[in-house]
């Protein structure tokens, strides 16, 4: 099966491109072209705003490339994002017969964070070159934007005549100076010029503060000159907490929903008046400019007196509660009207159109998030009778809408984790979010695959003493009745799932340390695989090189200069490994994560080999419960 088949088959490809000299596709001028028609067939939010674009310029085809790939690619896929779930891949087979491309290049830009350096190091292809902001062609290039931009200062502020030179070389030499090569003080500082009231003031006072970034950004802030108004302080801090600590880039539209504001305090008002400091349209995610700014925002000691201060202690239940109480309002059964369980989701026509109808951004992201966010607040009784409510009387709706958006892993982790911490709280609750763990993994492949499962097929196999199925199977008018020799048990079984994998012998097995969330087998197939342990799915390729394997263990991606017989890979993890006839083979394992990945130790058998190529299943694995290793039974 080839590359665009697999991806294809699962419903991620956006895009697919063959290049071939005799196709007229494989022009340079076209491919913009050819990559947004297959992007907006593929997703109908895509075509809406890409058949926006086009009409909006007309003369794009005529357009140079970079305009097109704004106009066609980069613009509506920001616009349509929000409506978006899972991958979205574009496959460009066969780039080398792309005709006058003679060389493709990569640009990427990111500060020198530990994930992403490891994840380039020790790349030949790739030329790593750290900028430094005191060269004087780094102040240059600061001090030339600085210049080009108080062109908009100028035009916002025509009526104050400043002239077609304002504010003079001496001044902007004088910015750039106190920007010292950093290029978000420039960006800062010139939009807050651009919506100062009076922009004299305004230069005066950034050129008497200095290069601070904090005292920018208090200067920035300042500029609103609401903040005495407390109405106005704890509004505006409501709104800037869910920019902040929300844990994907949400519209004015969605956070007004999520934290119910009405349209006297919409957030819309807030973002306007905080746009110096903010990257916001009307009905567009709102976004800081740079992570510096939340890092000011949420810092006790830099700017903890100030009225603008967005305490995580406090704001992260306000959230909580938030997500809580639109989950509890909004969940409902049936909610996109799916009933036919010989569908699969991926197979409904209009799943699409159904998850923008019934699902709106801010029920979304409850579902997805309101775990993170309890995660990382203090409980009291309010949160905790939300925690109940939702999971006595909406569970099964929450677990459907995380169905039909393809996330039913976020659940698996919100269920474990609220319920490690619901120990501390209420035992009944911790009893239920484990046993309702256990129902999600024993069905999730059920009701992944099509939602009305959830009714049909799940609740009516739950062993009968299941916390679950007393609380919720008196819902089914209609039932499945299961009459079987076996007997379907009063109790979940230890056995939880049954890998079936490889071709030959399972010689080992072995489990992630701390959460033993991940599981590695090894087989004299010659290959090692590497599981999701509460969802039963491959999350890696097949890794390749070994004749027979009768150990393996797993560590985590930091580096430990001390290990020995390493082989390093381009991300900072490294798979040490011996098979017969004992010589080390590097695999090497960069798809499985950038920042945190497994290392596989492997050591050699002396067993013979069994030649039989039936298919063979992994040892029964009985889940491991808190964070011991757990057992393993026979096959």
């Amino acid at each position: 099966m080839s590359i665009h088949q697999t991806f294809n088959a699962l419903g991620l490809v956006g895009a697919s491109q063959f290049f071939t000299h005799s196709n007229k596709a494989s022009n340079p001028s076209s491919i913009i072209r050819t990559i947004a028609y297959s992007l907006a067939e593929s997703d109908i939010h895509i075509g809406s705003e890409s058949c926006l674009a086009i009409r909006q310029h007309l003369h794009i085809v005529d357009a140079p490339m970079e305009d097109q790939f704004q106009r066609l690619l980069s613009e509506p896929l920001d616009q349509a994002k929000e409506h978006l779930h899972g991958l979205i891949i574009i496959i460009l087979d066969a780039l080398d017969e792309f005709a006058g491309l003679p060389l493709l290049h990569i640009l990427i830009t990111s500060r020198p964070d530990l994930d992403i350096a490891a994840a380039f190091h020790d790349q030949s292809s790739i030329v790593k070159t750290l900028l430094d902001i005191t060269k004087p062609s780094s102040l240059e290039d600061v001090r030339r934007y600085i210049d080009a931009e108080m062109i908009d200062v100028r035009q916002m502020h025509f009526s104050w005549n400043l002239g077609p030179t304002w504010p003079g070389e001496e001044k902007i030499d004088a910015l750039g100076t106190i920007a010292a090569g950093l290029f978000i003080w420039a960006l800062t500082a010139t939009k807050y010029l651009q919506k100062a009231h009076d922009p004299n003031d305004a230069l005066d006072h950034l050129l008497r503060k200095g290069s601070d970034l904090d005292c920018l950004y208090a200067v920035a802030l300042q500029s609103t000159e609401f903040w005495e108004d407390k109405t106005f302080a704890e509004w505006a801090q409501a709104c800037l907490a869910a920019v902040v600590l929300g844990k994907v880039p949400m519209s004015d539209t969605t956070i007004n929903a999520l934290l119910s504001l009405d349209t006297k305090h919409s957030s819309a008002p807030v973002f306007f008046k905080l746009s110096c400091v903010l990257q916001w349209a009307p009905g567009k995610f709102a976004r800081i400019l740079h992570t510096s700014f939340g890092d000011y925002l949420t810092d006790l000691d830099r700017c903890g007196q100030e009225p603008w201060f967005i305490d995580p202690a406090f704001w992260g239940p306000q959230l909580t509660r938030s997500c809580l109480q639109v989950l509890n309002t909004e969940l409902q059964f049936n909610i996109c009207g799916l009933e036919d369980s010989h569908i699969s989701n991926s197979a409904v026509h209009d799943l699409t159109d159904h998850i923008a109808t019934y699902i709106p951004p801010h029920l979304s992201y409850s579902s997805c998030f309101w775990a993170d966010h309890i995660l990382g607040a203090e409980w009291d009784e309010v949160i905790l009778a939300d925690i109940e409510n939702v999971m006595y009387n909406k569970f099964p709706f929450w677990l459907k809408i995380l169905s039909i958006l393809s996330d039913l892993r976020i659940g698996i982790n919100a269920l474990s984790h609220v319920g490690e911490v619901a120990k501390q709280w209420n035992i009944a609750l911790a009893e239920f979010l484990t046993d309702a763990l256990k129902f999600v993994i024993a069905f999730a492949p059920a009701f992944a695959h099509s939602a009305p499962h959830l009714y049909l097929s799940a609740l009516p196999l739950t062993p009968t003493e299941s916390h679950v199925a007393k609380m919720f199977s008196a819902w089914l008018v209609q039932k499945v009745d299961v009459h079987s020799s076996l007997g379907l048990g009063d109790q979940w079984p230890a056995l939880q799932m049954t890998i079936k994998a490889h071709n030959n012998v399972v010689t080992t097995v072995a489990f992630s340390p701390g959460d033993g969330e991940w599981l590695a087998s090894g087989s004299w197939d010659t290959t090692v695989h590497v599981w999701d342990v509460r969802t039963g799915a491959l999350i890696a390729a097949p890794l390749e090189g070994h004749a027979r394997l009768s150990n393996m263990a797993i560590t985590l991606g930091v580096r430990d200069e001390h290990l020995p017989n390493r082989e390093t890979t381009g991300t900072g993890s490294f798979v040490p490994s011996c098979s017969a006839p004992r010589r080390r083979t590097r695999m090497d394992i960069s798809r499985l994560l950038l920042a945190l990945q497994p290392r596989v130790f492997c050591s050699s058998s002396t067993r013979r080999e069994d030649e039989s190529s039936s298919p063979q299943t992994l040892p029964a694995y009985t889940r491991p419960s808190g964070r011991t290793r757990g057992g393993l039974s026979e096959p």
